[in-house]
């Protein structure tokens, strides 16, 4: 798969890879994409103006793009859970669905509102 990163709502290619290495094996399994400093202070005026933005959708408006966003990864749930634990960011599968579950329990009881945004 090729990777990208994402500033400003678009995919940008970046300056060159990076080796994604297992570190029980030391081979690369894959490759990210690399940013230099030109890139990454894009990527922060980027998300800056994002917040702003995010923060006026108000509860009721972030609550949609977070429930679809925990759909997309729980029906990912497996494939996260490999590269994931591959990469040793996780504690294996199962932390990655214990994180899935507990994010959704968090939405689904929090309050709706609008006076806690």
């Amino acid at each position: 798969m090729s990777y990208s990163l994402l500033i400003d709502g678009r995919k940008v290619q970046g300056l060159g890879r990076i080796d994604v290495v297992d570190p029980s094996t030391g081979s690369v399994f894959d490759s990210a994409p690399r940013a230099d400093e030109a890139l990454a202070l894009q990527a922060i005026a980027a998300s800056s103006n994002a917040g702003k933005s995010w923060a006026g959708l108000g509860y009721a408006g972030r609550r949609v793009y977070l429930h679809d966003f925990a759909n997309a990864i729980e029906s990912r749930t497996e494939e996260l859970a490999a590269v994931l634990n591959r990469e040793r960011a996780f504690g294996g599968p199962r932390s990655l669905e214990w994180a899935c579950k507990t994010a959704f329990r968090v939405w689904k009881i929090s309050p709706s509102d609008e006076s806690l945004t």
